[in-house]
């Protein structure tokens, strides 16, 4: 259903071959195809490789100029930009998205402490929209840019590493170390216990386990229990963050 309202949105499929079934269907297989092809690039080098999905898109885009494709440059912006709205279209339509609720207040609180905070997570060149749409809907004064500092903002997008990647959790720790912020001094705060949890503690940081959203949280009780991967705190509410750091901080 996304893909087919991708195509209808875009108007791909008069530049598409036509082929027997449900444009859909055609654009599928053309998409896996392009997927494979971008995990290979990092493959080598990374053990959680991380595709850009923007990427994807580009290529997909580039295939139907060849078949005389067409978009409105003057309102979409160049191949690059144009490439990122469909990728953002193509993923609100697959998923929607919305932030727990205190997210807002959560972030405003550390800011209010005087603290350093940074963004580490999985991601793509939409994200930072989408994480900004839904914290304007739970209050509409909040600017993400206020709140998290754009120098400390990692997307696994960007670095083409996924979380526990080690490359996307160094190039965090080595830019906090910079501003003199070192591993014991950070509280890493997820909801995943092998992808957030056990790789922040082996790097030496403080651990927060967000565990009020059942959808989201990924944590088995043999690693609660393991002191290698066992969270320093357990949340079940985001305005819980407030009161660690104010006892951190005493």
């Amino acid at each position: 259903m996304a893909l087919d309202k991708t195509i209808q949105e875009f108007k791909f499929w008069a530049s598409m071959s036509r082929k027997p079934g449900q444009p859909a269907d055609y654009l599928r297989e053309i998409y896996d195809n392009l997927l494979n092809d971008q995990r290979v690039i990092p493959a080598n080098v990374e053990k959680h490789p991380e595709i850009a999905a923007d990427r994807v898109w580009e290529s997909f885009i580039k295939k139907l100029f060849q078949k005389d494709y067409e978009f409105d440059s003057g309102f979409y912006g160049s191949l690059n930009e144009y490439s990122r709205k469909v990728a953002y279209f193509f993923h609100a339509s697959l998923q929607g998205t919305a932030c727990y609720p205190g997210a807002a207040a959560a972030l405003r609180s550390v800011k209010d402490a005087g603290l350093a905070q940074g963004l580490l997570a999985d991601g793509q060149c939409f994200t930072l929209a989408q994480l900004q749409r839904g914290l304007s809907r739970l209050d509409p004064p909040s600017n993400v840019d206020a709140l998290i500092d754009p120098s400390l903002r990692w997307f696994s997008y960007e670095l083409r590493a996924r979380k526990p990647s080690e490359r996307i959790f160094r190039q965090g720790l080595n830019a906090l170390a910079e501003k003199g912020i070192t591993p014991d001094q950070i509280l890493h705060v997820g909801s995943r216990m092998q992808q957030d949890i056990a790789p922040a503690r082996r790097y030496g940081m403080r651990t927060a386990l967000f565990a009020g959203d059942k959808a989201s949280l990924q944590a088995r009780s043999k690693q609660l229990k393991d002191p290698a991967t066992r969270p320093d705190v357990l949340l079940t509410d985001l305005s819980q963050i407030a009161q660690v750091i104010g006892t951190e901080n005493q």
